[in-house]
Formats: structure tokens, sequence, C-alpha cells
């Protein structure tokens, strides 16, 4: 079997080449439509809504067969798969990574399972590590952030692009997806991403973070969040992160978020958890970093509130 072509046709030449992940629709034998993504630089290729019985189909195990076929194309296949029938997708070869709350736009939950080709992407030396960052980050308590003082919020203009891009190729130069200026520019004017930026006193940038914004799903993912060393432990991203939980159930009706988060990272996951956020999985070996692979956690909340106190007349 050859995937590239059937790649190429949906998604363009040179597809293999692009740095931003591509998407396309296709149809299944009984010509219902799925989405599917594929992330060329992550080598990853992503499925969505596929329910167990849909496992034996012919296109789904063209796909599956394509980790060993074209492993230099995509090495893990990440399937967001509708509930039940659990020992189907085991049998089938996949793991289950995690869920995220009610991902889809009827209000449905997605377990997250993956199938890794035969090259040790799936092994993960660093679980227990990874597993021990949780723990720490799961025993944090619950906090309501303040308004951090000398500071001030505001969402991001498309002129903003920028000196988006410049923090977040500062804080992370290694990030995994797009940070240019022209990427922040198109996100925040499609509408794609909402930013929020923090500024000190001086109106000097010191944080931002994002909901990237799934609106056939109505679902977004918290992302992009980047603070500048100097500017850190005053409470800045979890200000940033209420005010866009707010942003998104008034502007959108999004109650229900999720985020990943690297799993190398004590700080971030300790975040999310002193918001009330809930550890729901972890991506195995899921993003290709300058040092290798890294895994990420799934983080989830349920039903965001609009109103919260000072927040929301942020």
């Amino acid at each position: 079997m050859d995937v590239l072509p059937v790649l190429r046709e949906r998604l363009g030449r040179q597809c293999e080449r692009s740095r931003t992940p591509l998407s396309c629709r296709w149809q299944l034998a009984d010509g219902s439509e799925r989405d599917l993504v594929f992330d060329p630089h992550n080598h990853r290729l992503k499925l969505y809504r596929i329910a167990a019985d849909d496992l034996r189909t012919p296109e789904i195990r063209f796909w599956k067969d394509g980790l060993n076929a074209a492993p230099e194309l995509y090495s893990k296949l990440i399937v967001y798969g509708l509930p039940g029938d659990e020992m189907t997708w085991v049998r089938q070869g996949y793991v289950r990574e995690g869920i995220i709350w009610r991902f889809f736009a009827d209000g449905t939950d997605t377990w997250i399972w993956s199938a890794f080709a035969d090259n040790g992407r799936d092994l993960a030396p660093r679980d227990g590590e990874h597993e021990q960052i949780v723990s720490l980050a799961a025993g944090k308590p619950t906090v309501e952030p303040s308004p951090p003082e000398g500071f001030h919020c505001r969402r991001a203009r498309g002129d903003d692009a920028g000196m988006v891009s410049a923090l977040l190729r500062e804080v992370c130069p290694d990030y995994p997806t797009p940070t240019d200026a022209d990427t922040v520019r198109a996100q925040i004017e499609t509408g794609s991403n909402v930013y929020r930026l923090m500024f000190d006193g001086d109106d000097r940038l010191a944080a931002a973070a994002s909901a990237e914004i799934d609106h056939a799903r109505r679902s977004a993912e918290l992302t992009d969040c980047a603070t500048r060393p100097r500017y850190r432990g005053a409470g800045l991203m979890a200000y940033l992160l209420r005010l866009l939980e707010r942003d998104m159930v008034r502007d959108f009706g999004i109650t229900d978020l999720y985020t990943i988060a690297r799993a190398d990272e004590v700080g971030m996951n300790c975040v999310f958890s002193k918001l009330g956020w809930v550890h729901t999985g972890r991506l195995v070996n899921n993003c290709r970093m300058p040092g290798g692979w890294e895994s990420m956690n799934l983080w989830c909340r349920r039903g965001a509130s609009a109103e919260r106190g000072d927040v929301a007349r942020a």
C-alpha cells in the first residue's frame, strides 16, 4: 500500500513538507463523512468521530496499516473515538491514552485511542516521572486567581501578532507548531484563536495565552501559554486562563474545555490543577522537539462559569 498518493490527492502536492497541519473530509464506505488531520512535522495522523464498529472497515484499516508502510510520514495514529466497546479497540491494536469531556458538538465525550508504528515511538521510559508530576499537581488546592497588581490585560488584535510571535519564540523556541507572525495574525483575524495578553505597568508584554476554537464541534483547547521569565510567579498565567474560560462561555457558549500540557513541565500542570482542572490522560511521544519526542498531559475543565467575581469584569 502507498498512503502518500492518497494524502496528496486529499491534501495537495508536497503535503508531506508542510509545517502546518492539514485537514480534509473523507468518506467511509457507508457515505458518512469524517475529519482527518495530517501533521507531518509531528509525524502523526488524526481521525475524528470513529466508532468501534468502524475499525474493521477498509478505510480505517488503510490508515492504520500506513503506520508501518510509511512511518516516515506518520508513526502515530490518533483516533478521537466515540465511547464504548473498549475491547474491540484493544483487539484492533489501539491504546486508550485519555478522554476529553464533551468534545463533540452533541456533548459526547471522546476517548482518544492511539496506534503506533513498530519503531519504538510507543515506549515511554519517563512515564514514572510524569506520573509523579501529575500527582504533585493534583495535590495542589484549588485557588481562584486574583487580578495581578500592576498589570493589565486585554484581548489580542491582529496588529499584536508580531509581539505575540516574539514572546512565543522567546519562551519556547522549539514550539511544535508554527508561531510566526503571519500565522498568529491569521489565527486572530479568522477567529480560530482568541488570545489574551498581559502587560506590565510600562505596557511591555509579560504573558500570553490563547483558546484554539473548533467552531464545528463547539470545543476549545487552551494553549500557547507563555510568560517571560522575569514575570513568573506573579499569577499572570492563572488569571489569563480564567479570562479565556470566561471568553469561551460568554462569547461562544463553550463551557467544557481542555488543554494539552507538556508532561515535563511541573509549573503548567500545577497551574491547571489549581484552577480546578482534572487530569484525564497522557499522549505518549506526541510532539517532536529538538531533543526528541515529548509526551503531553491532558487536562479537562467541566462546566466553566461565566461569572467569577473580578475575573468576570475584566
